[in-house]
């Protein structure tokens, strides 16, 4: 009888919110480690051990840093944690900052991004379909975002982030309010951390 071949073909790795209890893909959540006996965020997922998961919200990271214990294969007694409290929410958000502009940067590299709002809508006449999501700057004109928005179907994910200098900047080019997002992976983790930034921003002014 001929054994069946192992297969090979892996499911993407799931984990559970040490705060919540629910489950998301491993890389969409903030990775904490144990380093020098602290509880520290492992943001690029590199540094080897045991590991907890925390959703990347502000009440669930809050909910890590208030527990007074963690999975005892993790840690026995409790927690010290490398960035404190009071920072932590601050932190992420740099954090994800720098992720956004480095996928907004490969995004350019990669032809998934379009710039400027008539090569957007030249660009929908031509391949008859839309973007999979479009990203403005808060300082783009308000009728420029009206434009933008109409040409859009309903529905199409509309990110907010940054000002036209800094765009300008994580992509390589001059100063600009609008780009284009095609289906990408790319553009699933350009969309991942805009909400993020958005979140704990948000967080950060109340």
């Amino acid at each position: 009888m001929k054994k069946k071949a192992a297969t090979t073909n892996k499911g993407p790795s799931v984990r559970s919110c040490v705060a919540c209890g629910e489950k998301s893909r491993k890389e969409t959540l903030v990775r904490f480690v144990l380093l020098s006996g602290e509880v520290a965020p492992d943001w690029r997922g590199t540094l080897e051990g045991r590991a907890v998961y925390a959703c990347p919200t502000p009440d669930c990271v809050r909910k890590l840093y208030a527990v007074k214990r963690l999975p005892d294969a993790f840690l026995q007694g409790a927690p010290r944690f490398a960035v404190p409290r009071e920072e932590i929410l601050a932190w992420i958000r740099d954090q994800a900052i720098a992720s956004l502009t480095h996928f907004l940067s490969l995004a350019r590299k990669s032809g998934v991004l379009t710039t400027g709002q008539n090569t957007i809508a030249d660009a929908m006449e031509r391949d008859g379909k839309a973007p999979a999501a479009v990203l403005m700057t808060a300082d783009t004109a308000d009728r420029t975002v009206r434009e933008v928005t109409r040409l859009l179907p309903a529905g199409t994910p509309i990110l907010r982030w940054g000002d036209q200098a800094s765009l300008g900047a994580a992509i390589g080019t001059r100063p600009v309010g609008v780009v284009a997002l095609a289906a990408s992976p790319i553009t699933e983790r350009i969309r991942h951390y805009g909400a993020m930034i958005n979140l704990f921003s948000l967080s950060q002014e109340h």
